[in-house]
């Protein structure tokens, strides 16, 4: 599997948030900023992408969990690389699984690239997951896409997008909830009114919010 920072629970391991990092990143930054919300029987498994050249940034070698050819709504996919990761990610809520947890106990999320993987990894796992959380993406692979697994069509989904992100646009983002809505999945899309592309103390205390939510059902 992947290599990543793993988070042990404070108390009673009630569930496992697994969250992928963006494009350059690895999952030690977002581990120091989940463990600021002091949520109490929460695993993190911060997973770390491979190293791989991106054509976007001039075949530079990086971590990424796909390819990028363009940011742009309409611009060639690298179908097999989104496909690859959200295999990885299927391998990392197995071995949750494999421990004991039952899949409607995890969430799986991340941001930008990470979130985009998720998001296709989440509708796609072929088991009941807790929830997704996608901060400042898009749903991958829109065009092939042909349908999600059963067992997740009602996990619900947090999605954020801040109004100034000139990275991913605000209003890619908020096509890719309507696309997520007509497939009738219960999205709920939150707009952040001075945020670029990166997160912010509000936001991660909605996601607290949505976590806090649905843990409380269990």
């Amino acid at each position: 599997m992947l290599s990543a920072v793993v988070v042990g629970p404070k108390g009673l391991h009630k569930a496992t948030l697994i969250f992928a990092h963006g494009l350059g990143d690895s999952g030690y930054g977002w581990s120091r900023t989940f463990e600021q919300l002091n949520l109490s029987g929460i695993k993190y498994v911060f997973p770390n992408a491979p190293s791989i050249p991106v054509t976007l940034n001039n075949n530079m070698i990086m971590t990424a969990w796909y390819d990028i050819y363009q940011l742009s709504e309409e611009a060639k996919e690298d179908e097999e690389g989104v496909k690859r990761s959200a295999r990885e990610i299927h391998k990392l809520i197995d071995h949750e699984v494999e421990t004991g947890l039952a899949s409607n106990n995890i969430f799986i999320g991340g941001f930008s690239q990470g979130a985009a993987v998720s998001l296709y990894a989440g509708i796609t796992y072929p088991g009941n997951l807790a929830g997704l959380i996608a901060l400042s993406s898009y749903f991958p692979l829109r065009r092939q896409f042909t349908s999600f697994s059963v067992s997740n069509k009602g996990v619900k989904i947090f999605q954020a997008h801040g109004k100034y992100d000139d990275i991913v646009s605000y209003e890619w983002g908020k096509k890719s909830y309507e696309y997520l809505k007509s497939l009738n999945l219960p999205v709920t899309f939150k707009t952040y009114e001075n945020l670029g592309h990166h997160s912010s103390a509000e936001e991660m205390a909605d996601i607290k919010c949505f976590i806090q939510n649905l843990i409380n059902n269990f």
